[in-house]
């Protein structure tokens, strides 16, 4: 039989890693062994070996509604995420998981703003709604102020006075320009001792600068201002390289005419990002106060992206047309939303080399320096609309569980997560850089799916439903024994008769035993099967060819899809492939007949060595047998 060619024009082309180093021993005489030249490490790449590259969420965790809030700290190891309803929940960050901590019914309606404070031990929620500014002790999980305010507060940050050096609180006005100072400490009922009057529309967003002691403030009508939270007069601040905003890019949105949507700060606060109803994604220069790069996530230019194969981001970006086409009527029904639900929030990696913020193509990972592209994940959750990243880089923790799955008992590990809020969703998503691991023999939704809270009428309908069309298309497993591991697959002989028909009898006959994974495409998929070992071999348990089986309900819309190889029309025998991404151009051209439940990570394994330039890898890896279970 002979190889693909539809695989070979569709494949996704991803730069191979090498795991080969090329040593060089110097020449000149030495005195004892010779001194091996060490290969020159490229910061970025150490870099995103530290952050999620997980395409698929590994795991999922419920509010009653829709979530508008994820707030992920490094410093306290707690993950915070609040709910249109004023609901605040608190999670703490343990090894490779979180454990629930609190809910608090903070508010009776929407929460407009969550703010930590600068240690990330206390957090400021404020709701339009109630009037009220709540107050939380984050490491004891308790709250510890709430103070009924006389106006309907909108936005809310803390800040750090140079006299006091105690955190007071901000608050806009949702009605008005006016910032409110609250402070805390203060015994008296009255707690507001001052406001600032700079807008003449309400503050929409609060960030203050304590690197450069400054506060940056935006209204509703996209005006920027910065202060000295000291005098609350135009900072006179060394660290600035500018005296007046004439001299900044403070003025761009209003010359666009565009909403600020999304405002987040970098670590070290040298730099800031914007997001605009323009949809395009400012990087500012804070001590400049000039834009520094301008990532275009316009509809035309995903457009443009999208059709262009020799645009530079092409290979990365690009998703099968009908699901573009769909995430693209989405996106222009988020247009219609209230403002607060259109919120963009966006994060830095903790070295602040790498932005990441979210795009309805996926997660995307940029080069603050240079623009670039790296990475983009979440791609193939094609039903999310992710709207709210967070990111959480935190100290290594030990496996104290005694889980022995993990293999990794009293081992330290870090745990790079992408906390994610998405469009019109109740749940909060987790990547990682694991991929989902299934339990038993529920399908991937199901076990990485956290019902953590009763579902609602409509969930529990589209839970049964889903239940019975799992259980239709499971009428028995399979467990391929890998060189590397176990994958464990669903077979669909309701589907797909013959062609499980004929892997089963092929697996009880021990024809796959011994046999390599000849063809293996990082980004695309891994293939087997052939006797040979070349791609060219392979046949039926009948001894020819045997004739496709599509169904409309299977598709190869979700990466672990396992279908037949072939040359052609009805030219099956024994070869297979199981994909690692979307790939719906084979959609009625390779017949599918199971997807994988667990051992995900054995097949991203296999999917990721090294080859040469037939895609063959160096080192074979094998199929030890197939048990059918």
């Amino acid at each position: 039989m002979q190889q693909i060619d539809e695989f070979i024009d569709n494949s996704i082309r991803v730069k191979k890693k090498s795991r080969r180093v090329k040593q060089e021993t110097q020449t000149d005489a030495l005195i004892g062994p010779d001194v091996i030249k060490r290969p020159k490490l490229d910061i970025v790449e150490v870099i995103l070996e530290n952050l999620p590259c997980a395409d698929l969420y590994e795991r999922s965790y419920m509010h009653k509604e829709n979530l508008i809030i994820v707030l992920a700290s490094s410093k306290s190891n707690y993950i915070i995420t609040v709910s249109i309803d004023g609901h605040v929940k608190l999670w703490r960050k343990i090894f490779r998981l979180i454990d629930f901590a609190k809910h608090f019914r903070a508010h009776t309606g929407i929460v407009t703003c969550a703010a930590l404070n600068i240690n990330h031990d206390q957090l400021a929620t404020v709701s339009p709604a109630d009037k009220t500014v709540k107050i939380f002790d984050v490491l004891n999980t308790d709250l510890l102020h709430m103070v009924k305010l006389q106006f309907q507060p909108l936005a809310c940050e803390f800040v750090v006075l140079n006299d006091v050096k105690l955190s007071i609180l901000y608050i806009s006005d949702s009605n008005s320009g006016d910032i409110s100072i609250l402070d805390e400490s203060i015994e008296e009922k009255e707690k507001i001792t001052k406001v600032i009057k700079i807008h003449q529309n309400p503050v929409k967003y609060i960030r203050f600068f304590s690197y450069f002691n400054i506060v940056i403030t935006i209204d509703t009508q996209s005006r920027i201002e910065v202060f000295d939270p000291n005098t609350h007069d135009f900072p006179k601040n060394k660290l600035l390289k500018f005296k007046s905003k004439i001299e900044t890019d403070y003025y761009e949105l209003q010359k666009q005419k565009c909403v600020c949507y999304g405002f987040n700060i970098s670590n070290r606060q040298k730099m800031f990002v914007l997001y605009s109803s323009d949809r395009k994604v400012r990087l500012f220069d804070t001590a400049k106060g000039k834009i520094i790069l301008t990532f275009d996530e316009t509809i035309e230019t995903s457009i443009q992206r999208q059709n262009d194969q020799n645009h530079p981001e092409n290979y990365q970006c690009r998703i099968d047309t009908q699901d573009f086409d769909k995430r693209l009527n989405a996106e222009k029904d988020i247009e219609k939303q209230n403002d607060q639900l259109k919120v963009v929030q966006m994060t830095f990696d903790e070295t602040d080399q790498i932005l990441i913020y979210p795009t309805f193509i996926g997660i995307k990972f940029v080069d603050v320096n240079n623009g670039q592209l790296l990475r983009i994940i979440g791609k193939a959750e094609g039903n999310q609309r992710f709207m709210r990243v967070s990111l959480y880089q935190g100290q290594s923790m030990k496996n104290t569980q005694n889980d022995q799955q993990h293999n990794s008992v009293n081992r330290k590990e870090t745990d790079p997560t992408i906390y994610a809020s998405s469009n019109k969703s109740n749940k909060f998503y987790i990547f990682s850089k694991r991929m989902p691991e299934d339990i038993g023999d529920k399908s991937l939704q199901v076990a990485r799916d956290i019902l953590n809270e009763p579902l609602n009428q409509v969930q529990q309908n589209i839970n049964i439903q889903n239940e019975s069309k799992n259980k239709a298309m499971s009428g028995c497993q399979a467990v391929i024994q890998t060189t590397f591991g176990e994958i464990y697959i669903n077979l669909f002989p309701n589907e797909a008769p013959k062609t499980v028909e004929n892997f089963v009898q092929h697996s009880k006959n021990g024809y796959y035993d011994n046999m390599i994974f000849h063809r293996v495409q990082q980004g695309f998929m891994i293939q087997t099967g052939c006797p040979k070992g070349n791609g060219t071999g392979g046949e039926s348990i009948w001894g020819g060819e045997f004739q496709d089986e599509f169904h409309p309900e299977l598709r190869h819309d979700k990466p672990f899809t396992v279908s037949m190889a072939n040359a052609g029309p009805n030219t099956n025998a024994s070869q297979f492939f199981i994909t690692v991404a979307q790939c719906p151009w084979l959609d009625d051209k390779h017949t599918i007949y199971g997807r994988v439940y667990k051992g995900m990570d054995v097949v991203m394994q296999i999917s990721e060595q090294e080859t040469d330039d037939f895609d063959k890898p160096l080192n074979d890896i094998k199929i030890i047998t197939i048990k059918i279970l």
